[in-house]
């Protein structure tokens, strides 16, 4: 056997040695980012509940007014409360002015999520004549 032989075998071995590695390592650097999204997705989520459960565990008065005139107390009420640290939380009326729209973003725009809730829902108001539910 030739010396060249072995030198471009080792070359060879030490190539596809290298490129494996290089595979390896971009795949554990998807995977280290997937989880740090999920984890990011989690934390809104958690954020959007949090929004949630302070409106349920607001007093129920004993005459619930209609539902329209609800929401702007509800948007000033989760606006008072800071969101989680490196969240944003955005509260706004609903177009038809019955719920809330609250969004919750990350450090990124492609990390929020949004949710309506309706006072109705989470049993704060009554029907829009003024009336308790039957």
């Amino acid at each position: 056997m030739n010396l060249i032989e072995p030198l471009v075998a080792s070359l060879v071995f030490c190539g596809v040695a290298s490129a494996s590695l290089q595979i390896w390592a971009l795949g554990l650097e998807a995977g280290q980012t997937q989880q740090q999204l999920q984890s990011l997705h989690d934390r809104i989520d958690g954020e959007l509940i949090a929004s949630e459960s302070r409106l349920r565990q607001l007093p129920r008065p004993s005459a619930p007014p209609p539902c329209s005139q609800l929401v702007p107390q509800l948007v000033a009420s989760l606006e008072m409360g800071a969101p989680a640290e490196g969240l944003q939380r955005q509260v706004e009326a609903s177009a038809d002015g019955q719920a809330l729209l609250v969004r919750v973003v990350g450090p990124t725009e492609d990390a929020s999520r949004v949710r309506l809730l309706h006072p109705a829902a989470l049993g704060l108001c009554g029907a829009e004549g003024g009336h308790g539910p039957s």
